[in-house]
């Protein structure tokens, strides 16, 4: 017999608190529950059989290092909002004359000007910071990523996905 488990992980609610550290909380509480359900059908009290894990795991890139790398060159603008010290957006812009927006982040949005790097070769450029399955590597194997991300890059019907 083989154990099918069907696991969906929690998302990140918000693009600033994926920002504040590295790995980011939602990293930490993905990292816990993927443990708890490897720890679960690996208990020894069970018959141990080979097991698929499949569905959503809400792996993200590790963000605060690849809004670091995007933003390398660039002025950094945090803001807050006026009633709280609590931060807003997050605006990078050149640091030429046209200050050109190229990174604008907020609880829910993640614009980036060069967007074409998140699907160039499938994104392969920005895999150095997919990290979160590292810590599984002692007892799962994901294979290689070979497929477009099934979910829109716009949330906006107007927009392509």
């Amino acid at each position: 017999g083989v154990d099918l488990v069907n696991i969906h992980l929690f998302h990140d609610a918000s693009n600033l608190i994926a920002c504040n550290s590295s790995p980011s909380v939602y990293s930490g509480n993905r990292k816990n529950a993927l443990r708890y359900v490897i720890n679960r059908i690996s208990d020894s009290r069970y018959t141990a059989l080979p097991f698929f894990l499949f569905g959503d795991f809400n792996f993200r890139l590790d963000t605060l290092s690849v809004v670091e790398h995007l933003s390398i060159e660039t002025e950094v603008q945090t803001v807050k909002k006026d009633s709280s010290n609590e931060v807003e957006k997050i605006i990078c812009e050149e640091k030429d004359s046209t200050h050109q927006l190229v990174l604008h982040i907020e609880e829910k949005l993640f614009e980036y000007l060069h967007e074409a790097i998140f699907r160039e070769d499938n994104g392969k450029a920005l895999l150095k910071y997919d990290k979160e399955v590292r810590a599984f590597r002692d007892v799962i194997r994901e294979e290689d990523i070979k497929f477009p991300p099934s979910y829109p890059y716009s949330e906006d019907h107007n927009q392509p996905t």
